[in-house]
């Protein structure tokens, strides 16, 4: 059975395919700009080898290719394999330039939103998307990443757990102008992050950055983006279905990932990971003050609500990886989350599980994955190996006392093992004085260098709060303002009346 072999990488390809098709790619041109950069960078995918799904099915008109398309629905179709053979993006697959970007038009009852969108291929570089996002769609970068994954079908949050979420998803975004990442479709958690976002949205002129990343062949109504450049009206879909999904309204930029297949989820999951790790990793990025991110460039959390197994492993992996980012476990929102949540609250200081306990999460797995019997012992090792390292994980349950927003801004200080100063400078960056008097209850004794650093960048910031918070923290006005420091701040853009009449008071 012949491969072709077009991903990334490949210098060639079989005779009959090299013959057939392009090139290959064109090359990035670094000073292309907007359109042109986009149609030079940008890829989808084409099922270019047709593998049976079921045996005996190659003959048949109808018959469907482990891609999920007809036979006869393949645009291009280099060569046939036997039912049983192995089918991938990677070797199966060819690449053109993309054919879906632009805006789309989401037509509500009482009013209009665009999301731009872009359909790219599985195998996209993160950097790419990145300059997309900041470069070509003029995002500023955030100050804090907000994962939010978990339960996509048939997933249902109680009234209760959902005020809350909804308020505190809110509120930790727009406290902390952080950019909301989700799988992008108006199903499940995603449908209520979208609810969250629409509520936001009528009452604030600001709509907060929502980046959905969805699989391309789940989304339903897709043939009708298949235009560059242009406002794009899109139809919401009645309902959701195992083959896809409509996208969601209320999110302000849709990335779609390309792997070739139809009807199949999870090309999304590695691209999603991907770009989280590359900006918790970036230190490019515009904006005053931004030392103030000590640990890494930009600080990244997880909130996890129900989910399935792949839910499992996307925490698991991100609590283990280099740059770490953090989970908040939503206790009682069902399924994969409360799986994890029992395996922290019954683990010790060091992560170990007893037997009694290990046998009472045997059996909660066979009951929230019946159908799964083959992948229970892969979960089982999963959800230990999560138990060892607790110390990146936080449960949030919402009969606890404070908000989600709190819990989410505390498991970046739990997890990161940041020094106090480094946690004040943190919260000082999010303007979030809540947090700060937090730290200033668990840690008394402060070097007085540190205060003040943080008490000239308040002023400097025009954050009042705080600096009445550092000033209640025995910070001393007379000592700090030397003339120095006072001729600094006359000299920024600093509200004079505001602040100089707070110091003289």
């Amino acid at each position: 059975m012949a491969s072709p072999n077009t991903g990334e990488g490949s210098s060639s390809l079989p005779g009959f395919v090299r013959s057939l098709s392009s090139p290959g790619p064109a090359p990035v041109v670094p000073h292309k700009k907007g359109k042109d950069w986009i149609k030079a960078t940008f890829k989808k995918r084409d099922c270019c080898f047709f593998v049976p799904a079921n045996e005996h099915e190659n003959e048949l008109e109808n018959a469907l290719c482990l891609c999920g398309r007809t036979q006869k629905a393949h645009k291009i179709l280099y060569a046939i394999g036997d039912h049983g053979d192995e089918w991938e993006p990677p070797s199966h697959t060819i690449k053109s330039t993309t054919d879906a970007y632009g805006e789309l038009e989401f037509q509500g009852a009482w009013s209009v939103t665009r999301s731009k969108y872009i359909r790219v291929s599985s195998d996209v570089r993160a950097s790419n998307l990145l300059r997309l996002l900041t470069k070509e769609w003029g995002l500023e970068y955030p100050k804090l990443l907000i994962e939010v994954t978990g339960g996509a079908k048939n997933f249902v949050m109680q009234p209760k757990l959902r005020r809350i979420f909804r308020h505190g998803i809110i509120k930790a975004a727009t406290t902390t102008n952080a950019w909301v990442l989700t799988g992008g479709t108006n199903t499940g958690v995603m449908k209520y992050v979208g609810e969250a976002l629409h509520e936001h949205n009528i009452r604030s002129q600001r709509r907060i950055v929502a980046i959905g990343i969805a699989t391309w062949g789940i989304v339903h109504n897709r043939q009708d983006m298949t235009k560059r450049g242009q406002i794009v009206s899109y139809r919401l879909h009645g309902s959701s279905d195992a083959k896809g999904a409509s996208l969601d309204p209320n999110h302000t930029h849709l990335i779609l990932v390309d792997d070739g297949t139809v009807g199949q989820y999870g090309a999304d999951i590695p691209i999603r990971a991907k770009l989280l790790k590359l900006m918790a990793q970036t230190n490019d990025f515009a904006g005053e003050f931004n030392e103030l991110f000590i640990d890494r460039a930009i600080p990244a959390v997880c909130v996890v609500l129900g989910g399935g197994l792949n839910t499992i492993k996307v925490v698991l992996k991100n609590i283990t990886r280099n740059p770490i980012i953090p989970a908040v476990v939503v206790n009682g929102s069902g399924q994969g989350a409360d799986l994890m949540a029992y395996a922290y609250q019954k683990s010790d200081e060091n992560g170990e599980i007893t037997e009694e306990h290990i046998a009472q999460l045997e059996r909660k797995i066979a009951e929230v994955f019946p159908q799964n019997k083959d992948k229970h012992g892969h979960v089982l090792k999963d959800l230990c190996k999560i138990a060892k390292n607790k110390s990146q994980i936080t449960v949030y349950c919402a009969d606890d006392e404070g908000d989600i927003d709190h819990a989410i801004l505390n498991a970046l200080h739990k997890a990161t093992n940041l020094s106090p100063p480094r946690q004040l400078r943190l919260a000082l960056n999010w303007n979030r004085v809540d947090v700060a008097k937090d730290i200033f209850q668990e840690t008394t004794q402060w070097e007085e260098r540190d205060l003040y650093e943080c008490f000239q960048i308040s002023l400097s910031l025009n954050r009042v709060g705080f600096a009445a918070l550092l000033m209640e923290q025995a910070v001393d006005v007379g000592a700090f303002l030397t003339m120095e420091r006072l001729e600094n701040l006359y000299n920024s853009k600093v509200p004079k009346r505001k602040f100089f009449g707070m110091l003289l008071e």
